[in-house]
Protein backbone atom coordinates (compact mmCIF):
# COMPACT_ATOMS: atom_id res chain seq x y z
CA UNK A 1 0.00 0.00 0.00
CA UNK A 2 2.99 2.54 1.03
CA UNK A 3 4.61 1.84 -2.58
CA UNK A 4 1.27 2.49 -4.49
CA UNK A 5 0.81 5.64 -2.35
CA UNK A 6 4.75 6.46 -3.27
CA UNK A 7 3.67 6.16 -6.96
CA UNK A 8 1.07 7.95 -7.06
CA UNK A 9 2.79 11.25 -5.21
CA UNK A 10 5.66 10.93 -7.30
CA UNK A 11 3.43 10.80 -10.75
CA UNK A 12 1.23 13.70 -8.96
CA UNK A 13 4.81 15.67 -8.79
CA UNK A 14 6.06 14.91 -12.29
CA UNK A 15 2.84 15.43 -13.84
CA UNK A 16 3.01 18.84 -12.60
CA UNK A 17 7.01 19.52 -13.02
CA UNK A 18 5.68 18.80 -16.79
CA UNK A 19 2.53 21.23 -16.73
CA UNK A 20 5.12 23.51 -15.51
CA UNK A 21 7.63 23.24 -18.20
CA UNK A 22 5.15 23.57 -20.90
CA UNK A 23 3.93 26.75 -19.75
CA UNK A 24 5.11 29.61 -21.77
CA UNK A 25 6.46 33.02 -20.09
CA UNK A 26 4.01 35.95 -21.20
CA UNK A 27 7.34 37.45 -23.05
CA UNK A 28 8.39 34.23 -25.25
CA UNK A 29 6.77 35.31 -28.73
CA UNK A 30 8.72 38.71 -28.65
CA UNK A 31 11.43 39.07 -30.58
CA UNK A 32 12.05 38.74 -34.37
CA UNK A 33 10.24 35.86 -36.48
CA UNK A 34 10.51 35.01 -40.25
CA UNK A 35 7.47 34.55 -41.84
CA UNK A 36 7.66 32.47 -45.02
CA UNK A 37 4.91 32.71 -48.09
CA UNK A 38 5.09 32.17 -51.38
CA UNK A 39 8.71 31.82 -52.28
CA UNK A 40 9.87 34.86 -50.02
CA UNK A 41 10.58 35.61 -46.76
CA UNK A 42 9.49 38.85 -44.36
CA UNK A 43 10.72 39.66 -40.56
CA UNK A 44 8.45 40.31 -38.50
CA UNK A 45 9.38 41.85 -34.61
CA UNK A 46 6.62 41.37 -31.73
CA UNK A 47 7.65 43.65 -28.98
CA UNK A 48 5.98 44.04 -25.29
CA UNK A 49 3.53 47.83 -25.32
CA UNK A 50 1.77 48.09 -22.20
CA UNK A 51 0.00 44.44 -21.35
CA UNK A 52 -0.22 43.95 -25.65
CA UNK A 53 2.03 42.30 -28.01
CA UNK A 54 2.35 44.26 -31.37
CA UNK A 55 4.53 43.78 -34.23
CA UNK A 56 6.40 45.51 -37.07
CA UNK A 57 7.80 44.49 -40.23
CA UNK A 58 11.73 45.26 -40.30
CA UNK A 59 12.07 43.07 -43.13
CA UNK A 60 10.57 42.74 -46.60
CA UNK A 61 11.43 39.59 -48.54
CA UNK A 62 10.78 41.69 -51.50
CA UNK A 63 11.72 45.54 -50.45
CA UNK A 64 11.78 46.86 -53.78
CA UNK A 65 9.07 47.36 -57.05
CA UNK A 66 9.04 46.64 -60.50
CA UNK A 67 11.30 50.39 -60.46
CA UNK A 68 13.35 49.39 -57.87
CA UNK A 69 11.63 51.86 -54.91
CA UNK A 70 10.44 50.96 -51.51
CA UNK A 71 7.47 48.77 -51.70
CA UNK A 72 4.37 51.06 -50.22
CA UNK A 73 0.89 50.05 -48.61
CA UNK A 74 -0.58 50.54 -51.84
CA UNK A 75 -3.88 48.10 -51.36
CA UNK A 76 -4.42 49.95 -47.98
CA UNK A 77 -7.96 51.31 -47.48
CA UNK A 78 -7.08 54.27 -45.94
CA UNK A 79 -5.73 56.08 -49.06
CA UNK A 80 -3.57 58.53 -47.15
CA UNK A 81 -1.70 55.51 -45.83
CA UNK A 82 -0.79 54.10 -49.06
CA UNK A 83 2.29 55.82 -49.56
CA UNK A 84 3.98 54.83 -46.70
CA UNK A 85 6.67 52.25 -46.83
CA UNK A 86 5.90 49.07 -46.03
CA UNK A 87 9.47 48.32 -43.46
CA UNK A 88 8.93 49.94 -40.44
CA UNK A 89 4.93 49.61 -40.26
CA UNK A 90 3.04 47.73 -37.43
CA UNK A 91 1.11 44.81 -38.83
CA UNK A 92 0.43 42.78 -35.83
CA UNK A 93 -1.81 45.20 -33.15
CA UNK A 94 -2.93 44.19 -29.28
CA UNK A 95 -2.34 40.81 -29.08
CA UNK A 96 -2.63 40.00 -25.51
CA UNK A 97 -2.05 36.46 -23.28
CA UNK A 98 -5.21 34.00 -23.08
CA UNK A 99 -3.62 31.20 -21.79
CA UNK A 100 -0.25 29.10 -21.49
CA UNK A 101 1.13 29.57 -25.07
CA UNK A 102 -1.55 31.56 -26.91
CA UNK A 103 -1.56 34.97 -27.25
CA UNK A 104 -5.43 35.85 -28.99
CA UNK A 105 -7.75 38.65 -29.65
CA UNK A 106 -5.32 40.84 -31.75
CA UNK A 107 -5.02 42.02 -35.43
CA UNK A 108 -3.03 41.40 -38.03
CA UNK A 109 -3.12 43.68 -41.22
CA UNK A 110 -2.30 41.97 -43.94
CA UNK A 111 -0.70 44.26 -47.11
CA UNK A 112 -1.07 42.48 -49.83
CA UNK A 113 -4.77 42.52 -49.77
CA UNK A 114 -4.95 46.14 -47.26
CA UNK A 115 -7.41 44.15 -45.15
CA UNK A 116 -7.19 43.51 -41.18
CA UNK A 117 -7.90 40.09 -40.02
CA UNK A 118 -8.65 38.67 -36.30
CA UNK A 119 -5.22 36.88 -35.11
CA UNK A 120 -4.49 34.33 -32.61
CA UNK A 121 -0.83 32.95 -31.83
CA UNK A 122 0.12 29.90 -30.44
CA UNK A 123 3.64 28.99 -29.24
CA UNK A 124 4.48 25.37 -30.29
CA UNK A 125 7.85 25.67 -29.05
CA UNK A 126 10.23 28.34 -28.22
CA UNK A 127 11.58 28.83 -32.51
CA UNK A 128 8.01 28.26 -33.68
CA UNK A 129 4.46 30.54 -33.21
CA UNK A 130 1.51 29.16 -35.62
CA UNK A 131 -0.34 32.49 -36.66
CA UNK A 132 -4.18 31.90 -37.02
CA UNK A 133 -5.75 34.86 -39.39
CA UNK A 134 -9.65 34.65 -39.55
CA UNK A 135 -12.68 36.83 -39.71
CA UNK A 136 -15.31 36.34 -37.51
CA UNK A 137 -14.68 32.98 -36.23
CA UNK A 138 -11.04 30.90 -35.93
CA UNK A 139 -12.38 28.07 -38.14
CA UNK A 140 -12.79 30.46 -41.49
CA UNK A 141 -9.43 31.48 -41.93
CA UNK A 142 -5.77 29.84 -42.16
CA UNK A 143 -2.70 29.33 -40.47
CA UNK A 144 1.37 30.18 -41.05
CA UNK A 145 3.79 28.95 -39.53
CA UNK A 146 6.37 31.68 -38.11
CA UNK A 147 10.13 30.32 -37.15
CA UNK A 148 12.30 32.82 -34.96
CA UNK A 149 14.99 34.36 -36.70
CA UNK A 150 18.83 33.56 -35.33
Amino acid sequence: MKRILVILVLLCVTSSLLRAQQKSNLDDITGKWLMTEKGYVDTLEIYKQGGNYFGKLIGLGQPFDEQGNPKKDKKNSDKELRSRPLKGIVVLIDLIHDEDNIWDEGQMYYPKDGKTYSCKITLKDKNTIEARYYWGISLFGYSEEWKRSK
